[in-house]
């Protein structure tokens, strides 16, 4: 069955500080409501340390030497990047990829607030927990349905599996 609601998406540009009251107005003064989400980020947690002005990357080139061959500077703060967020449309109906660098820091807590007491769905939840409790560290989620602990319960074998085909 298709779904009969349409379901509002953001411009291919990432959305900024403009966005946060279309988000509230999905969410704010409900509890429960499902929600995809996804964080893009610039380490695996927000404690990790990333690579060094000195480490080689890519065509064995340190991070120094690709910076200056391509114009562009490097910064080593470990941060989320990027939020990806999928509201259904039985809540509101909005997808959309907020830059959170464009956030102030209040800004972004206060995004991450709006997601306390919601249901969140996603891959490796644990992944995105730990960065939404770097931007906010109050916010609690209802349930957490995570995709992929719900593949290893259904195929425990699935990653040996793919392993022996590789």
């Amino acid at each position: 069955m298709q779904q009969a609601a349409i379901i509002e998406r953001e411009s291919a540009g990432f959305a900024g500080p403009e966005s946060l009251a279309r988000i509230a107005a999905c969410l704010e003064g409900k509890r429960g409501v499902e929600g995809v989400l996804d964080f893009e980020t610039t380490g695996t947690t927000p404690w990790a340390r990333g690579n060094k002005l000195g480490d080689k990357i890519g065509l064995k080139q340190t991070l120094k030497q690709y910076c200056a061959a391509n114009g562009c500077v490097y910064d080593d703060a470990l941060r989320a990047r990027v939020l990806s967020l999928h509201i259904p449309s039985d809540a509101g109906g909005l997808s959309i990829a907020v830059d959170l660098d464009r956030l102030t820091a209040d800004e972004r807590y206060a995004l991450a607030g709006l997601l306390d007491g919601q249901i969140w769905v996603g891959h490796n939840l644990l992944f995105e927990y730990m960065w939404m409790l770097s931007l906010n560290p109050c916010v609690r989620p209802m349930r957490l349905v995570d995709t992929m602990l719900l593949t290893t319960c259904i195929r425990p074998d699935a990653m040996y599996r793919m392993q022996q085909i590789v």
